[in-house]
Protein backbone atom coordinates (compact mmCIF):
# COMPACT_ATOMS: atom_id res chain seq x y z
CA UNK A 1 0.00 0.00 0.00
CA UNK A 2 0.62 3.62 -0.65
CA UNK A 3 2.97 5.12 1.94
CA UNK A 4 1.57 8.65 2.08
CA UNK A 5 3.82 10.54 4.36
CA UNK A 6 6.77 9.11 2.91
CA UNK A 7 5.19 10.50 -0.83
CA UNK A 8 4.97 13.84 0.77
CA UNK A 9 8.69 14.03 1.77
CA UNK A 10 8.88 12.54 -1.76
CA UNK A 11 7.45 15.54 -3.04
CA UNK A 12 8.98 18.22 -1.06
CA UNK A 13 12.63 16.68 -2.10
CA UNK A 14 11.62 17.14 -6.10
CA UNK A 15 10.26 20.38 -5.66
CA UNK A 16 12.98 21.56 -3.92
CA UNK A 17 15.55 20.22 -6.48
CA UNK A 18 13.79 18.81 -10.03
CA UNK A 19 15.70 15.34 -10.99
CA UNK A 20 16.35 14.70 -7.33
CA UNK A 21 14.50 11.70 -7.13
CA UNK A 22 15.88 10.30 -9.99
CA UNK A 23 19.54 10.46 -8.86
CA UNK A 24 18.37 8.89 -5.56
CA UNK A 25 16.59 5.90 -7.02
CA UNK A 26 19.85 5.79 -9.04
CA UNK A 27 21.70 4.87 -6.15
CA UNK A 28 19.43 3.15 -4.68
CA UNK A 29 18.82 0.96 -7.48
CA UNK A 30 20.30 1.59 -10.90
CA UNK A 31 18.93 -1.45 -12.46
CA UNK A 32 15.71 -0.22 -11.87
CA UNK A 33 16.20 3.99 -12.73
CA UNK A 34 17.55 2.30 -16.28
CA UNK A 35 14.04 1.17 -17.33
CA UNK A 36 12.35 4.43 -16.14
CA UNK A 37 12.06 7.43 -17.63
CA UNK A 38 13.22 10.46 -15.43
CA UNK A 39 10.29 12.20 -16.18
CA UNK A 40 8.19 9.53 -14.85
CA UNK A 41 7.60 10.62 -11.42
CA UNK A 42 4.99 7.79 -10.19
CA UNK A 43 7.14 5.07 -10.94
CA UNK A 44 10.02 6.84 -9.69
CA UNK A 45 8.43 6.73 -6.27
CA UNK A 46 6.71 3.71 -6.58
CA UNK A 47 10.44 2.30 -7.22
CA UNK A 48 11.43 4.27 -3.51
CA UNK A 49 9.12 3.29 -2.26
CA UNK A 50 10.07 -0.41 -2.44
CA UNK A 51 13.80 0.22 -1.60
CA UNK A 52 13.18 2.08 1.77
CA UNK A 53 10.24 -0.52 2.85
CA UNK A 54 12.22 -3.85 2.19
CA UNK A 55 15.77 -2.99 1.74
CA UNK A 56 15.46 -4.57 -1.79
CA UNK A 57 15.52 -2.70 -5.01
CA UNK A 58 11.69 -3.42 -7.14
CA UNK A 59 14.10 -5.03 -9.60
CA UNK A 60 14.67 -7.77 -7.65
CA UNK A 61 11.10 -8.35 -7.09
CA UNK A 62 10.39 -7.70 -11.10
CA UNK A 63 12.58 -10.16 -11.65
CA UNK A 64 11.16 -12.93 -9.15
CA UNK A 65 7.74 -12.39 -11.02
CA UNK A 66 9.17 -12.05 -14.61
CA UNK A 67 8.74 -15.39 -17.02
CA UNK A 68 9.48 -15.64 -20.83
CA UNK A 69 6.93 -14.22 -23.25
CA UNK A 70 5.30 -17.49 -25.11
CA UNK A 71 5.77 -15.61 -28.21
CA UNK A 72 7.64 -13.38 -30.11
CA UNK A 73 7.14 -9.83 -30.77
CA UNK A 74 8.24 -6.78 -32.13
CA UNK A 75 8.98 -3.34 -31.65
CA UNK A 76 7.52 -0.37 -33.85
CA UNK A 77 8.60 3.10 -33.26
CA UNK A 78 6.48 6.02 -34.89
CA UNK A 79 8.50 9.15 -35.60
CA UNK A 80 8.07 12.77 -37.65
CA UNK A 81 10.69 15.63 -38.57
CA UNK A 82 10.23 17.47 -35.06
CA UNK A 83 9.71 20.73 -37.07
CA UNK A 84 6.26 18.92 -38.03
CA UNK A 85 6.15 17.72 -34.48
CA UNK A 86 6.31 20.28 -32.36
CA UNK A 87 3.66 22.05 -35.11
CA UNK A 88 1.10 19.09 -34.11
CA UNK A 89 1.66 19.43 -30.25
CA UNK A 90 1.21 23.05 -30.36
CA UNK A 91 -2.40 22.15 -32.44
CA UNK A 92 -3.31 19.74 -30.35
CA UNK A 93 -2.69 21.86 -26.84
CA UNK A 94 -4.98 24.82 -28.88
CA UNK A 95 -7.84 22.10 -29.27
CA UNK A 96 -7.52 20.76 -25.73
CA UNK A 97 -8.32 24.43 -24.94
CA UNK A 98 -10.70 24.79 -26.94
CA UNK A 99 -12.20 21.87 -25.52
CA UNK A 100 -12.68 23.05 -22.20
CA UNK A 101 -9.10 22.09 -20.67
CA UNK A 102 -9.57 25.42 -18.29
CA UNK A 103 -13.45 24.22 -16.98
CA UNK A 104 -11.87 20.66 -16.58
CA UNK A 105 -9.17 21.77 -14.33
CA UNK A 106 -11.62 24.06 -12.31
CA UNK A 107 -14.12 20.92 -11.95
CA UNK A 108 -11.29 18.45 -11.11
CA UNK A 109 -9.51 21.00 -8.03
CA UNK A 110 -12.82 21.74 -7.13
CA UNK A 111 -14.18 17.94 -6.60
CA UNK A 112 -10.90 17.03 -4.98
CA UNK A 113 -10.84 19.93 -2.68
CA UNK A 114 -14.18 19.46 -1.15
CA UNK A 115 -14.22 15.19 -0.97
CA UNK A 116 -12.19 12.40 0.35
CA UNK A 117 -10.56 11.96 -3.08
CA UNK A 118 -8.15 14.59 -1.82
CA UNK A 119 -5.23 12.92 -0.83
CA UNK A 120 -1.29 13.66 -0.10
CA UNK A 121 -0.44 12.55 -3.86
CA UNK A 122 -3.42 14.14 -5.54
CA UNK A 123 -0.52 17.23 -6.39
CA UNK A 124 1.97 14.77 -7.43
CA UNK A 125 -0.23 12.88 -10.00
CA UNK A 126 -3.24 14.40 -11.67
CA UNK A 127 -2.13 18.08 -10.85
CA UNK A 128 1.21 17.71 -11.94
CA UNK A 129 0.39 16.63 -15.79
CA UNK A 130 0.90 18.25 -18.27
CA UNK A 131 -1.60 21.11 -18.88
CA UNK A 132 -3.38 20.68 -15.68
CA UNK A 133 -0.50 22.40 -13.53
CA UNK A 134 -0.06 25.49 -16.12
CA UNK A 135 -3.70 26.44 -15.82
CA UNK A 136 -3.50 25.73 -11.90
CA UNK A 137 -0.99 28.66 -11.84
CA UNK A 138 -3.20 30.70 -14.27
CA UNK A 139 -6.47 29.98 -11.99
CA UNK A 140 -4.14 30.70 -8.85
CA UNK A 141 -3.55 34.48 -10.16
CA UNK A 142 0.40 33.22 -10.70
CA UNK A 143 0.48 33.82 -14.34
CA UNK A 144 -1.37 35.08 -16.99
CA UNK A 145 -3.69 32.65 -19.17
CA UNK A 146 -0.98 33.14 -22.44
CA UNK A 147 2.05 32.35 -20.73
CA UNK A 148 -0.19 29.25 -19.34
CA UNK A 149 -0.63 28.12 -22.73
CA UNK A 150 2.90 29.12 -23.58
CA UNK A 151 4.22 26.97 -20.93
CA UNK A 152 1.77 23.67 -21.99
CA UNK A 153 3.26 23.98 -25.24
CA UNK A 154 6.75 23.80 -24.32
CA UNK A 155 6.55 21.88 -21.88
CA UNK A 156 4.44 19.63 -23.90
CA UNK A 157 7.75 19.49 -26.84
CA UNK A 158 10.53 19.18 -24.02
CA UNK A 159 8.31 15.54 -22.78
CA UNK A 160 8.36 14.62 -26.38
CA UNK A 161 11.83 15.34 -26.89
CA UNK A 162 12.84 13.13 -23.32
CA UNK A 163 10.29 10.12 -24.53
CA UNK A 164 12.18 10.13 -28.10
CA UNK A 165 15.69 10.13 -26.27
CA UNK A 166 14.62 7.15 -23.74
CA UNK A 167 13.21 5.35 -27.15
CA UNK A 168 16.43 6.12 -28.79
CA UNK A 169 18.34 3.50 -26.30
CA UNK A 170 16.46 0.45 -27.53
CA UNK A 171 18.31 -1.17 -29.94
CA UNK A 172 15.45 -3.67 -31.38
CA UNK A 173 12.83 -0.93 -32.15
CA UNK A 174 11.83 -0.44 -36.28
CA UNK A 175 11.44 2.92 -36.84
CA UNK A 176 9.13 4.52 -39.55
CA UNK A 177 9.26 8.16 -40.62
CA UNK A 178 5.45 9.43 -40.74
CA UNK A 179 6.53 12.78 -41.77
CA UNK A 180 3.80 14.09 -43.67
CA UNK A 181 1.71 10.74 -43.29
CA UNK A 182 -1.66 11.80 -41.28
CA UNK A 183 -3.61 8.87 -42.53
CA UNK A 184 -3.62 6.05 -39.98
CA UNK A 185 -4.08 3.14 -42.97
CA UNK A 186 -1.42 4.76 -44.57
CA UNK A 187 1.11 4.53 -41.48
CA UNK A 188 -0.79 0.38 -41.35
CA UNK A 189 0.39 -0.15 -44.69
CA UNK A 190 4.41 0.89 -43.61
CA UNK A 191 4.26 -1.41 -40.27
CA UNK A 192 2.51 -4.20 -41.97
CA UNK A 193 5.26 -3.94 -44.86
CA UNK A 194 8.15 -4.35 -41.69
CA UNK A 195 6.03 -7.80 -40.84
CA UNK A 196 5.63 -9.44 -43.99
CA UNK A 197 9.24 -8.80 -44.39
CA UNK A 198 10.50 -10.09 -41.27
CA UNK A 199 8.11 -13.23 -41.97
CA UNK A 200 9.80 -13.58 -45.50
CA UNK A 201 13.05 -13.41 -43.69
CA UNK A 202 12.46 -16.32 -40.70
CA UNK A 203 10.73 -18.22 -43.00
Amino acid sequence: SADWKLREEFASLEEGQSGALYSYLQELDPEAASKIMPADTRRIIRALEVCLKTQKGISEFQQKLTTPLPYEFIKIGLKRDRKELYRMLEERVDKMIDAGLVEEVKKLTSLVSNSKLQTPNFELSCMQAIGYKEIAMYLNGEIPFEEAIRLIKRNTKRYSKRQFTWFKKEEDIHWIDITGIQDVNEILKHIKQIFDGLIQNTG
